[in-house]
């Protein structure tokens, strides 16, 4: 197998064995790793706005009301009216969903320490370094970039 392949189905297998572990310890809350992710960001910034919550996730506002409708519905959270801007809604935590804040971040901890067993800080510093380079690479106008060229490399006229 090619290094580029391997790297994608490494990459395809790591997030499959999140989600699965992730989402088995979510299942007693009745909440997803998105609304998860989601929770996490409100306990750094309650009562904010859900278009900034769209904006930080990088989601769009479908998904974003769907989780925040879920997490409502299970009592986490509460949207309430802004009241400099009667279209806009703030969200806050409630009382139960502050109370599984320390729960949430140790299974986040969790996660992340088993990500990394039997990594060094070295091997961890270089792998983060190199998922930024990914991360920068993996944009719209390389994607273009790279759609528009031939197997040479030279660049195709876009029509």
């Amino acid at each position: 197998m090619f290094a580029k392949e391997e790297f994608f189905v490494y990459l395809h297998s790591i997030m499959k064995k999140k989600l699965k572990i992730v989402n088995k310890e979510l299942y007693p809350f009745g909440f997803s790793h998105a609304e998860m992710r989601l929770l996490m960001m409100i306990y750094h910034a309650d009562g904010c706005g859900q278009e900034e919550l769209c904006s930080k996730m990088e989601v769009d506002r479908s998904n974003v009301g769907r989780a925040l409708k879920n997490l409502e519905n299970l009592n986490y959270v509460k949207r309430t009216k802004d009241t400099e801007d009667g279209r806009a809604y703030r969200v806050f935590l409630t009382e139960k969903g502050w109370a599984i804040r320390d729960t949430l971040f140790k299974i986040k901890s969790d996660i992340q320490k088993t990500f990394t067993i039997g990594i060094t800080a070295q091997e961890l510093n270089e792998l983060a370094n190199l998922l930024k380079k990914v991360d920068q690479s993996l944009c719209e106008e390389n994607y273009l970039v790279i759609k528009n060229s031939d197997h040479n490399g030279s660049s195709v006229k876009q029509e």
